[in-house]
């Protein structure tokens, strides 16, 4: 950990140590891109001593053998065999330094395989434009190996009849890109799409330049629901599920498979779903007006949705914004056009998934019984924006003392992990450059960290499935470099 945050800090410190504004900006990508590569070695060493730290500790025959399997030519492999050989009274012939890569299946084995390839960034991307047109979906094409990418290198190593050790080798990552080549959808070469701002740019920069706002998003999602494309709610945030239906999408409409949108492509949604994509009066406020809801049966869905963790702003049997976009996500979450309006169908489903509600469940309990459930969701995540979440629907709720203190505690957390990182203002300032450089406002760039920095850290960590924390930390910083 401390060998990460060394290496961040200094690729950091280095850019600052430029003579010129113009040559920190012409270099800041050379400088952090190739830290990610020591970043990687790092790891690696670190998770070579801590095996061997565990191996000691066993001090068996099967320890040091384990480690040997990994490490056969590590930097304790001869103490290793030394040990074994001791013990056995004979040497361990079978394990010797030579010993070729074929078969050494293990995950730090493999771990060190991949990072001893020195993949650049255009390599990565183009290992995980191949994975997408394969139908494996990697949440994006920047050159970083997160969550996303490791699963789909699983999933193809598993289909293949592979070790799955979610790391490449050489191999693999030749015959990835001749089974590509062969479905003929993707070449290293610069995405030309249409909607595309910029050539070159990855197939995420050119949705990010298209600044869609937060109903944006909403309506994306809306018309993908009401296509048959499932996105796991329409919340407006793109999540594992939103990429994986947008790519679904692309490869029905045969566009290259990444799971991010340009301009063509948000056009032809937005004709294919017509004029089925926004909650609106119709059909289907119709249907739910045949239904003759009285107040309690309201109340009841209210409660209903509550118990189900979508926040309806209150349970007193009247249908207002907050109960009209609590059922449009409910609706998205279940597959069902997010219109806003229930029918028949969907009561009898919600009653089936929240259970009975009991007579004397009116405003008062319903509301005890939702911010018991919010509650549980946000000491269930244990993160900074799942307190803050809570607190943000329940702020006199009966847990709201709790949550801040524990808001409190993570934001000193963040911040001294931010200023181990970040300790001076040179080094902020290129952060903030970074921001702007990502199409995202972060103020003025001069080192102080505004609140217009925070909340550019936050929409940054929450649009690449990030801790969402507003502030620099590790893993922040991690996805910045990887995505050079």
């Amino acid at each position: 950990m401390v060998g990460l945050k060394l290496g961040i800090s200094a690729a950091l410190a280095s850019a600052v140590l430029l003579s010129t504004p113009a040559a920190q900006a012409q270099n800041l990508e050379d400088i952090l891109g190739t830290v990610v590569q020591g970043l990687s070695a790092q790891q690696a060493a670190e998770q070579e001593r801590a095996l061997w730290d565990a191996v000691q500790k066993r001090n068996t025959i099967a320890a040091y053998r384990s480690y040997l399997d990994d490490y056969p030519s590590g930097p304790h492999a001869q103490t290793a065999r030394a040990r074994i050989a001791a013990a056995t009274g004979q040497d361990d012939a079978g394990r010797t330094t030579d010993e070729p890569t074929k078969g050494r299946t293990g995950p730090v084995a493999a771990q060190r395989l991949e990072a001893d390839l020195g993949l650049s960034s255009s390599a990565r991307r183009q290992i995980q434009r191949d994975l997408t047109a394969l139908g494996y979906n990697t949440n994006g094409t920047d050159g970083s190996f997160g969550r996303g990418t490791r699963a789909a290198i699983t999933a193809w190593q598993r289909a293949n009849r592979l070790a799955q050790t979610t790391y490449l080798n050489a191999d693999q990552i030749s015959l990835l890109r001749r089974q590509a080549a062969e479905r003929g959808t993707t070449a290293d070469r610069d995405d030309d799409d249409a909607g595309d701002a910029v050539r070159g740019s990855s197939s995420s920069r050119s949705e990010l330049s298209l600044g869609l706002s937060r109903n944006d998003r909403v309506r994306i999602q809306q018309q993908l629901t009401n296509l048959g494309y499932d996105t796991n709610g329409t919340d407006g945030l793109f999540g594992s599920g939103t990429r994986r239906a947008i790519g679904q999408w692309q490869e029905a409409n045969r566009f290259p498979r990444t799971g991010y949108l340009n301009s063509t492509q948000v056009s032809t949604l937005r004709d294919q779903a017509g004029s089925r994509t926004t909650p609106r009066p119709g059909n289907d406020d119709v249907e739910e007006e045949l239904l003759t809801l009285n107040r309690s049966e309201r109340v009841e869905v209210q409660v209903l949705l509550s118990r189900l963790g979508y926040n309806t702003r209150g349970t007193d049997g009247t249908f207002g914004s907050g109960t009209r976009n609590a059922i449009a996500r409910w609706q998205g979450a279940n597959g069902w056009p997010a219109t806003g309006y229930l029918n028949a169908d969907q009561i009898r489903a919600l009653r089936k998934q929240g259970g009975t509600v009991s007579g004397n469940e009116g405003s008062g309990s319903s509301g005890s019984r939702a911010d018991e459930s919010a509650w549980a969701r946000a000491t269930a995540a244990k993160t900074l924006a799942g307190y803050q979440d809570y607190l943000d629907d329940y702020p006199d709720g009966a847990h709201a003392a709790e949550a801040k203190r524990l808001v409190d505690r993570s934001i000193a957390e963040y911040a001294d992990e931010e200023a181990g990182l970040l300790p001076d203002a040179g080094v902020r300032k290129l952060v903030e450059a970074r921001l702007q450089e990502l199409g995202y406002n972060p103020g003025t760039v001069d080192g102080k960290m505004t609140s217009s920095t925070r909340t550019a850290l936050r929409e940054y960590q929450r649009r690449n499935g990030l801790t969402v924390t507003g502030y620099g930390t590790q893993q922040t910083l991690m996805r910045m470099l990887g995505s050079l």
